[in-house]
């Protein structure tokens, strides 16, 4: 639901609700990004317009999440 029509309709709690819904998918997709050797971390609950103007969204970005391979443990080029 877009975040300014969730305001609209259901007051001041929804942006509370959509942050908790989006924290609670990203823990989810870190526990299964760790069961097969990635990483995923939170890393911002706010709109990012840059990005999803990139993406070509229909909606706006609440919480992003990076995911990925850890570079500690695959290193794929030299560290200076």
């Amino acid at each position: 639901m877009d975040p300014a029509a969730a305001l609209a309709q259901q007051g001041g709690s929804a942006l509370r609700d959509m942050h908790l819904a989006a924290g609670a998918v990203a823990h989810d997709l870190s526990l299964a990004a760790a069961g097969h050797g990635l990483f995923a971390r939170p890393v911002r609950m706010m709109r990012e317009a840059a990005f999803e103007t990139a993406l070509n969204l229909r909606g706006q970005v609440i919480y992003l999440v990076l995911l990925g391979v850890a570079r500690r443990t695959r290193l794929s080029m030299e560290l200076f």
